[in-house]
């Protein structure tokens, strides 16, 4: 998944985490039979997410009801890194055996950090075949803005929403603006999705590209003129 960059544009616009380094996930799932049904990292290859066997339709004890998922830390590579930055991003995966089970979770704190107080839930675009698969959103993509506390619940306004329009959300409806990206990746725990097992082996975000330094100097160079132009006008005024 590539951005495409116009003009001077940086070429920094994307963040990437390949699993080179554990300490930049953050992994969740079902700890029954001593944690077996945890995602497990190797690195330099990617996160295994193991297959948790149906229970019942209430979803009981002892497996509880947290379905795995893998994260990337975004402030590992992106400190304090606006929501409103981000453009898109996705994942890719191999081993996939239920396509439609995965769906991608942005969690936003005010920190940056843990101690996330906003969940975007964002539908994925599929590309690929045969379980390997690239799972990609966008700014005009569904997605859903749930907070905290207490419960995670919807936010307001409910219905259909994409992600440009839950930033803008965020952005108008919670406490500790701007919020900051914190983590993001593959999650499951929807109906029917029992059994799942994938690894996931790239992890990405897009960012709105910014202008290089280069850029914004020439910018500054073209406003001279206007500028000498200003100061002539003020002289030749306080001179009549």
């Amino acid at each position: 998944m590539a951005v495409g960059l116009a003009g001077a544009m940086s070429a920094s616009a994307e963040l990437t985490w390949n699993f080179n380094n554990a300490a930049d996930y953050y992994l969740s799932g079902d700890s029954g039979e001593g944690g077996i049904y945890m995602p497990v990292i190797t690195q330099g290859v990617g996160a295994y997410v193991p297959a948790r066997p149906y229970i019942n339709s209430n979803d009981d004890p002892p497996y509880g009801s947290d379905w795995a998922s893998v994260f990337a830390k975004i402030n590992t590579q992106a400190f304090h890194l606006n929501v409103g930055d981000i453009t898109g991003g996705g994942f890719t995966v191999s081993g996939m055996n239920n396509p439609d089970a995965v769906y991608g979770s942005l969690y936003l704190s005010p920190s940056g950090g843990s101690g996330s107080t906003v969940l975007i839930n964002l539908s994925m675009t599929r590309t690929g075949s045969s379980g390997n698969y690239v799972y990609t959103f966008g700014l005009d993509s569904p997605a859903d803005v749930l907070v905290s506390p207490p419960d995670w619940v919807y936010g307001q306004p409910q219905g259909s929403l994409d992600f440009a329009e839950v930033i803008n959300w965020v952005n108008l409806n919670t406490v500790g603006d701007p919020q900051y990206a914190a983590f993001f990746g593959p999650q499951i725990g929807m109906s029917d999705t029992s059994g799942t097992t994938f690894t996931v082996s790239q992890i990405q975000l897009e960012l709105a590209p910014v202008p290089e330094p280069t850029t914004m100097i020439a910018g500054v160079l073209l406003l001279l003129p206007f500028g000498a132009s200003t100061l002539r006008i003020l002289r030749k005024k306080c001179t009549a």
